[in-house]
């Protein structure tokens, strides 16, 4: 009865499901997502929830029928869930500002109005992600939470790790892939800040793609979908973030040399130029018809260096400027976010030198594994002109061109202030490339003693270290500030609040949107944030709302705290001249202003 019924089972049930099934049904969501984006058809949210739902069970479904073909996967994944496990119990301590609740509240408004997402609701260029509506989807079966919305971050970053592995993992052996996947923890800082989402932005979706794009392509140009799906996935990363243009492009480049090489050069254009109609049109569509952002000022303005501005006397001016900035991408890679998080906190001079030379020494490490990783590169390639230019000179290639591309961008666009790691992602990706070439190369000296291996994942832990141990002690801080404020403002009933950019969209958040805010007071105010909110605050009458200060025991750079007590002082002036009653609370990191506290209240 039971061999009767299996034979009348679909294969699908029979076998679980295969990558095609997974790729189809995501390419789907991607396809639906792009028509609910310029459409707002509020039905489509839920046919993609359902879609989504399908993913996630053809996905968990795959892993457990391929559980013993993924045991290197499955290991990588749990570890990486355990240490980061002492992150993910700060909760609403891993908002480390604004940037990151103004991410969560995305999801919200989805929840709220069942249309498509909005890239900062309207504030930025690029129009939206998938990050919000998954987590939108997310909350709608287990609840609102910041916890799951860092879950749907992690899940984005394992399955780069994933891609990372199917790419590489017929180049490199099995002992050393799991040396290499585990490198985010030390080599690139910024990949391990968006696993764990120290920062706004959509970049890790940008990666997915980017290298679901790449596991696609088909480099013997035989398989026409895989190549337009691969076509389809660079344009889309590149809609998700525009910085995946500098990733997409030399990829693109190298690609079509194998082409050119096979004769298929038409075919390449055409596959490329179908799929961008297809993934692109609604972005060209939302640029032509959609509502424009409100001015960014200078936050977003590349400034292009133009022909005019060129000059040959001037060179050795822009090689050294080139090789400064560089230099300062270069760097923050492993120390921008570690910077921030030393200065944030007052330790003691030894500590801070250990771990300061920690960080340095991955740092120098990583420029001799670049340098060797290059000449590697041209190392290969000279020798194609003898044997002839075959698939596995791909990286090479890839490599050089990406260094290439570097370079040119940071000569072309005055990267001030796009200096941090995640406006550099192509450098780190460099890099990455660089470790893959520099192992494959040691891979049998690797292979030959047991021990080596365990060794290198040692180090990883320990050059992580640095960034585990001050990104863990900022969110424990927030964690407490958060439970110090939260409070207050709640018995308090305050129902409007201005302060400063720093925490207004924290309070926001974890008030579930109760307390209408405004960062308008400063010191620090980004204006095209949430526009609509901050102008219905600031017409409350300035005496019917709460002001927020930071403490001095809160860290900050010392212009803030001037700034802060000038502030705090004008308005306490202002209540006194006008015989306002109001009431001061004083916390440890924070300081409240209470004007007429049941006028607060009752105010609608």
């Amino acid at each position: 009865m039971k061999t009767a019924l299996a034979e009348k089972l679909p294969a699908f049930l029979k076998k679980g499901p295969n990558s095609r099934q997974i790729i189809g049904n995501l390419f789907l969501i991607c396809l639906l997502f792009q028509v609910f984006l310029v459409s707002r058809f509020s039905p489509l949210y839920y046919l993609l929830e359902i879609l989504f739902y399908t993913e996630v069970i053809l996905v968990i479904w795959s892993l457990v029928k391929n559980a013993r073909k993924e045991v290197l996967f499955l290991a990588c994944v749990a570890l990486i869930f355990v240490v980061r496990i002492p992150f993910y119990l700060q909760g609403n301590g891993m908002i480390i500002t604004s940037d990151n609740a103004l991410e969560a509240l995305q999801p919200s408004e989805i929840q709220d109005s069942h249309t498509a997402p909005i890239f900062l609701l309207n504030s930025s260029g690029h129009n939206g992600t998938l990050k919000y509506l998954f987590t939108a989807f997310v909350w709608d079966i287990f609840g609102w939470s910041y916890l799951s919305f860092l879950l749907v971050q992690l899940v984005f970053f394992l399955g780069f790790l994933y891609l990372f592995k199917e790419i590489f993992g017929k180049i490199i052996a099995g002992r050393i892939l799991f040396i290499l996947m585990l490198a985010h923890f030390a080599f690139i800082e910024v990949i391990f800040d968006y696993s764990i989402f120290n920062r706004g932005g959509p970049y890790m979706e940008m990666l997915f793609f980017f290298g679901l794009g790449v596991l696609l392509f088909d480099w013997t140009l035989r398989s026409k979908p895989r190549m337009f799906l691969a076509f389809y996935f660079f344009l889309f990363s590149f809609y998700l973030h525009p910085t995946g243009i500098f990733l997409s492009l030399p990829f693109l480049a190298v690609a079509s040399i194998y082409a050119f090489k096979s004769r298929k050069l038409p075919l390449f254009l055409g596959l490329l130029v179908m799929a961008a109609a297809l993934s692109m049109s609604h972005l060209v569509y939302w640029e032509l018809a959609g509502a424009k952002p409100p001015p960014s000022g200078d936050w977003y303005r590349y400034i292009l260096i133009s022909a005019a501005h060129l000059s040959l006397n001037q060179i050795p001016g822009y090689v050294a400027s080139l090789g400064q900035h560089f230099q300062t991408a270069f760097q923050g890679l492993f120390n921008f976010e570690l910077s921030f998080s030393r200065e944030f906190f007052r330790d003691p001079k030894i500590w801070e030198s250990i771990l300061q030379a920690i960080s340095q020494a991955i740092i120098l490490l990583s420029y001799a594994v670049l340098l060797a990783g290059l000449a590697l590169a041209v190392r290969r390639l000279l020798a194609v002109r003898k044997r002839g230019l075959g698939l596995k000179d791909a990286p090479s290639l890839l490599a050089l061109f990406l260094f290439g591309s570097v370079l040119a961008k940071m000569f072309i666009l005055s990267p001030k202030p796009f200096l941090e790691p995640r406006h550099n992602l192509d450098l780190a990706i460099l890099v990455v490339l660089c470790y893959v070439l520099v192992f494959d190369v040691l891979s049998g000296w690797l292979r030959r003693a047991a021990w080596r291996p365990t060794a290198a994942i040692l180090a990883l832990f320990v050059f992580a270290g640095p960034h585990y141990f001050y990104f863990l002690k900022v969110a424990e801080f927030k964690k407490e500030s958060y439970r110090q404020i939260m409070p207050v403002l709640r018995d308090n009933g305050v129902k409007f609040l201005a302060s400063d950019f720093i925490i207004v969209y924290p309070i926001y958040f974890l008030s579930q949107r109760q307390i209408a805010v405004t960062d308008t007071l400063g010191p620090v105010t980004i204006n095209f944030f949430y526009p609509e909110l901050k102008a219905a605050v600031d017409r409350i009458p300035w005496d019917k709302k709460a002001y927020l200060f930071f403490s001095d025991a809160y860290y900050r750079a010392d212009w803030h705290i001037q700034k802060t007590h000038l502030f705090q002082t004008r308005i306490l002036d202002r209540l006194e001249k006008a015989n306002i009653p109001y009431r001061v609370v004083k916390l440890e990191y924070y300081t409240i202003i209470l004007p007429a506290p049941s006028r607060l209240r009752n105010t609608s």
